[in-house]
């Protein structure tokens, strides 16, 4: 799943949280990552399905509004995510990432009965 973030989301760790879907409602182990460009959209909205142009002229000068990599990995862990990290994909975008946690052991479990 891939979040993008808006200029409102972006001004905050608070916002940044806010965007986040609740890992409690995702299976365990679901990959989120949180695009470091800011979309049109905001409050979490999903892959964007086209970019603007103007915003396409100014990806080429590298003048693309971003929020940074603390701010997102930041929100990802006060979230409850796990896993959590940062870097370039081959195509020079940056994104951070976090996995929903595994599934609780039940209640009153001991070390032996979770695998």
């Amino acid at each position: 799943m891939t979040v993008v973030l808006g200029e409102v989301d972006a001004s905050s760790v608070a916002g940044v949280i806010a965007a986040l879907p609740d890992p409690a409602s995702l299976p365990a182990g679901k990959l989120v990552i949180v695009l470091g460009e800011l979309g049109e959209a905001g409050s979490g909205a999903r892959a964007p399905s086209a970019r603007s142009f103007a915003r396409s002229v100014m990806a080429v000068f590298r003048r693309t509004k971003t929020v940074t990599r603390a701010r997102r990995c930041s929100a990802l862990v006060a979230r409850g995510y796990v896993g959590v990290g940062a870097a370039d994909d081959e195509l020079r975008a940056d994104l951070a990432w976090g996995y929903a946690p595994p599934a609780s052991a039940p209640e009153g479990a001991t070390p032996d009965d979770v695998p």
